[in-house]
């Protein structure tokens, strides 16, 4: 398991409006880390990712595979879906992501879920460039 890291400018995706609990991605050059933007204290859960699975899971998202009307269908309650480098996993009330390796997982409400799917597929947010170029006010 990659060491967990929790420096760095983390993004998330503008359809969050002013919403703090969102999927939250940086960029480190290297791995991708993800967590909860409400859960951001240095001992609450932060996955990494290399960032060439990254690009491979977000191109699912950005098909659609892991829209919510999807997931059930692929992976039923309590079942985890592979995917390039993670495990996602929808009960109908959120969605878990963690790392296929193991170690912890980061759970998000299906609304936090939808706006984090809507700004990869619509808005071309969470790419390595967008993660990597400064963020706007």
């Amino acid at each position: 398991m990659r060491e967990q890291r929790h420096d760095g400018v983390w993004r998330k995706s503008a359809r969050s409006g002013v919403q703090s609990n969102c999927v939250e991605a940086w960029f480190d050059g290297g791995t991708v880390w993800v967590r909860n933007s409400n859960d951001v204290a240095p001992d609450h859960p932060v996955i990494g990712v290399g960032a060439e699975r990254w690009v491979a899971f977000l191109a699912r998202v950005r098909a659609g595979e892991l829209a919510l009307e999807r997931l059930g269908a692929l992976a039923p309650a309590g079942e985890w879906l592979p995917v390039p480098g993670l495990l996602v996993s929808c009960d109908g009330r959120r969605v878990a992501v963690r790392a296929d390796g193991g170690g912890p997982e980061v759970a998000f409400t299906l609304d936090e879920w939808r706006a984090f799917e809507a700004g990869a597929r619509h808005d071309g947010e969470f790419t390595l460039d967008w993660l990597s170029a400064p963020a706007t006010a």
